[in-house]
């Protein structure tokens, strides 16, 4: 580090930027410009290193255009691929700035940070090494960054040892002193937590830390960046652990001689997201390795302080009290009465940790009628050893025991189980209430029993207690939240309106125009139930496409509306191909328009293919705003293929609340009711999908390639366009090299031609955006978007497919089919076996799939004896009356649950 400037008072610029770069073409000179156009004088102040790391796009020509513009400010360094650390760590010995930072190249500064960050570091120098500067995030996700809270309280340097709350783990929005840059050793080892790493030597060093609130990073959220792609590598387990957490604390050991909080605060922010995982899903390392990271881990935590555990704030409570028990050397807490002496709290020596209270307890369910109040949730035993005996409800205070359903959930954490929910379910008769009663729940804890206050309110629950004035009324009776519980009492309409007022109005007095739109739309949604027809049922399949068994049925619906007791309407975007269509059958709302959102208050039925939340919550996170009218609308869930495959995490009632889940075999419907959903016999109905009705075969020589999508590749899901964003670096993905190969394959397409056969490609509809990605030489055909898949289907005389439903449609079709799987399904297994139940071969690799292939094209794609018999013996239904048997089934279960009530 000979270049290395050592009189701090002699500088050629204020600030040196030290900037990795490494494939960033698109975003790198946003990036520079920004540091160009900086207010203090880019000029005079600002000197930038960027360290081209063996890009192979232009980035590297990039660098040095500026660098020829600017021949003063900027040094272009080029050199062999080696990574990040090592990028910087070969940048800073050119640098000749007063104060040293570490820029990504794909990021931007606000116009005035280096003023602003110069102005302060000048004027506290001697006080403090680093000064931060907030993060804000733009690009694939926007907001503030959850470490910017250091902020709050405006610039000013924080003594760590008082106010140890504090995190600073990135170097580019740190600002370093010149004389301490040299502690800086980059480990090439991590993957992650480098930059932390360097920061646990430098702040240890004086124990503070400047922040100043004025300035902005802005950190671009791409998919797949270097960031993004680390948790997928080996060094992201073990390697973490020893060379950065268990490095820091013994390091603070040596030089301290103990460990500051702060650094234990920023190992516990570090280490939480690894704790929130159920599981370690990584094939890169062996079962093992998977134990030992575990282990480690958690025995990592022994010794951390309670208080540092606790004021995590993105950690959920049961995963604290989890590691609190484990830092403790797996010792129970204690439970005792708080500082009120009414409350208890979890404890250990004496110190309350967190209260005993009602998130323990949670509400997913109410049912409220002139006879009976059913209210169904589950407690949340945590796994810290101590005896949860019994929950009970305190009626009017009369104890009264609480009756276990049977369901158990488990939360894991990194495979370890720290919690398990249980379900559980009051029926309280109503016809001897007659003045209002408070309904509130407890906890026998070792023979003590607990008063557990307000339960929280789930998404499915009609009260929430985030509103004021929340109410729910059925039947003759009111509920509304209180802090004990919940108070239920008989209420006349004229107590009804009058609270309806309340609530109202208080929405208009709300922070935040969702809280006002509310109020207009509790009133649009009061006209709409006068006007529109009382038997709507609101039909869809996804935003952006029909073609699934939503549009089935509603094409059944309105054949047939002359002869059947509802008013369907269809909900699709109207900038999809299908809202034409779809108008001409029907009636069509624009999907998650207001006309949409009022209609599902009135309606009586949702009826959809798919499970996204919008369907049956349309309002989303504002929600709350509408609980209690959204209680009489039913979901429908037709499905949009059939289930092999356990999905009760995603599916099950606590998630979806379906009113009636319809199946096609009896293999599916009993897994169903066998697994973990949480519905009973009368929801889950064996009817056959509505869209096997319009199926119909008219084959011609086509083969078609159809492989479902990989959740791992696309990041943020858009509700408004039920659009899913596809992650960079998906080109370099083996999903795109595998499919991308197979419809440009010689060997193939040149058969294809012998036997008079054409090769088509039609990936899973959220691919339908990105179809651009994948490329052929002519002789393949990319479907179009809009092709119909019953067209798909009929024209066909073969398809391969990987793990999707569309297999299913087509083999009803006695038509041969065979399974492409180089990947491991993403979905917990299930009852159906592809090598023992599946309707043709199991193929694993490129050239297997190929030779596959040309086999069914010798062969003129004749289904085989054993699959037929499969086929035959698999479907319950071969006929044309799927969708008449799921609308007759809608009627039985309405029935059944209005006998219920």
């Amino acid at each position: 580090m000979s270049n290395l400037q050592t009189d701090i008072n002699s500088f050629k610029y204020k600030v040196s930027i030290v900037c990795s770069v490494y494939n960033v073409e698109s975003y790198i000179r946003e990036a520079i410009d920004s540091i160009i156009a900086q207010s203090i004088g880019f000029r005079e102040n600002v000197q930038i290193v960027m360290v081209d790391d063996g890009s192979t796009d232009s980035s590297g020509a990039i660098c040095d255009e500026y660098a020829a513009e600017y021949p003063d400010n900027i040094v272009v360094l080029h050199k062999e691929n080696e990574g990040l650390s090592r990028a910087r760590k070969d940048g800073i010995p050119l640098t000749v700035g007063k104060y040293v930072t570490f820029f990504d190249p794909d990021d931007i500064l606000s116009s005035e940070t280096l003023e602003n960050v110069v102005r302060f570091f000048d004027k506290h120098y001697d006080r403090t090494d680093v000064v931060s500067v907030p993060i804000y995030m733009f690009g694939g996700y926007e907001g503030a960054h959850p470490l910017n809270d250091k902020f709050e309280e405006g610039t000013r340097v924080i003594n760590l040892a008082e106010e140890w709350q504090v995190a600073q783990m990135s170097l580019a929005t740190a600002y370093i002193k010149r004389e301490v840059i040299n502690l800086i050793d980059a480990d090439e080892q991590l993957v992650t937590s480098e930059d932390a790493k360097e920061l646990v030597k430098i702040l240890t060093e004086k124990m503070t830390l400047g922040v100043v609130s004025e300035a902005k990073y802005l950190y671009r959220r791409r998919g797949n960046s270097q960031v993004g792609k680390s948790r997928s590598k080996p060094a992201w387990y073990l390697t973490y652990l020893e060379h950065y957490t268990e490095w820091a604390i013994d390091y603070c050991r040596e030089k301290l001689g103990y460990v500051p909080n702060f650094i234990y605060y920023t190992l516990m922010y570090d280490l939480q997201w690894r704790f929130m995982p159920a599981r370690i899903e990584n094939d890169e390392i062996s079962e093992e390795q998977k134990r030992e990271y575990v282990t480690k881990l958690f025995s990592l935590v022994n010794g951390f302080p309670s208080e540092v555990i606790f004021c995590q704030r993105l950690l959920p409570v049961y995963h604290k009290l989890y590691l609190a028990y484990r830092s403790h050397g797996a010792t129970p807490p204690e439970v005792i009465k708080g500082e009120d002496g009414v409350h208890y709290c979890f404890a250990y020596n004496g110190e309350s940790l967190h209260p005993i209270d009602g998130e323990l307890c949670r509400i997913h369910f109410i049912r409220l009628s002139e006879k009976n109040l059913t209210v169904e949730g589950t407690f949340t035993r945590p796994a810290v050893g101590i005896d949860f005996s019994a929950l009970y409800a305190s009626v009017g205070g009369e104890r009264v025991p609480i009756r276990w359903t049977g369901y158990d959930e488990s939360t894991l954490s990194a495979g370890v189980e720290i919690c398990t929910s249980s379900g559980f379910e009051l029926k309280l008769p109503l016809s001897e209430l007659t003045s209002p009663t408070t309904l509130s729940f407890e906890i026998d804890i070792a023979g003590t029993v607990i008063p557990l206050g307000a339960p929280c309110y789930e998404k499915f629950a009609p009260l929430t207690g985030e509103c004021e004035y929340s109410y729910y009324a059925k039947g003759g009776y009111m509920l509304t939240p209180s802090a004990e519980g919940m108070v239920i009492a008989p209420a006349t309409r004229k107590e009804i309106k009058r609270r309806d007022r309340l609530f109202t109005r208080a929405l208009l007095r709300g922070e935040g125009k969702a809280s006002k739109k509310a109020f207009v739309a509790r009133i649009l949604y009061k006209t709409a139930k006068r006007i529109y027809p009382k038997n709507i049922w609101l039909v869809m399949d996804k935003a952006d496409r029909a073609d699934d068994n939503g549009e089935a049925f509603f094409t059944y619906l309105c054949k047939n509306k002359d002869k059947l007791d509802c008013t369907p309407i269809f909900a699709i975007s109207k900038s999809s191909v299908d809202y034409k269509r779809l108008k001409r059958i029907g009636h069509v709302v624009p999907y998650m328009s207001w006309r949409h959102k009022i209609l599902h208050l009135i309606a009586k039925h949702t009826v959809s293919a798919y499970s996204h939340d919008e369907i049956s919550r349309p309002f989303l996170e504002n929600t709350k705003f509408y609980a209690n009218l959204m209680q009489d609308n039913q979901v429908i869930f037709l499905q949009h293929g059939i289930i092999k495959d356990d999905l009760s995490k995603s599916l099950n009632r606590r998630h979806k609340n379906f009113s009636m889940f319809v199946t096609s075999t009896v293999q599916e419907r009993d897994s169903v009711l066998r697994c973990n959903y949480g519905y009973n016999e009368d929801e889950v109905v064996l009817t056959g999908l509505p869209r096997y009705d319009a199926l119909y075969n008219a084959p011609e020589k086509k083969i078609t390639i159809m492989p479902t999508w990989l959740r791992k590749l696309f990041g943020s899901y858009d509700a408004a366009s039920s659009t899913w964003s596809l992650l960079d670096g998906f080109e370099e993905s083996e999903y795109y090299l595998f499919y991308n190969s197979l419809i440009n394959s010689d060997r193939l397409l040149s058969a294809a031609e012998k036997y008079g056969y054409t090769i088509q490609f039609m990936p899973h509809p959220v691919f339908f955006p990105y179809m651009d990605r994948f490329t052929t030489d002519g002789r393949a055909v990319i479907l179009d978007p809009a092709t119909r898949y019953r067209d798909v289907f009929a024209t066909s005389s073969l398809i391969t497919t990987d793990y999707s439903s569309v297999a299913f449609d087509f083999a009803y079709l006695r038509k041969p089919l065979f399974y492409t799987q180089f990947e491991e399904n993403h979905y917990e297994t299930g009852y159906f076996d592809y090598e023992r139940d599946g309707f043709g071969e199991v193929e694993k690799t490129l050239e297997a799939t190929v030779d596959r292939m040309i086999e069914y094209m010798q062969n003129d794609c004749r289904l085989k004896d054993e699959y037929r018999a499969r086929i035959d013996s698999f479907f319950a239904f071969a006929d044309k009356n799927n969708c008449r048997r799921v609308y007759e089934k809608i009627l039985e279960v309405e029935k059944l649950k209005d006998d219920r009530r």
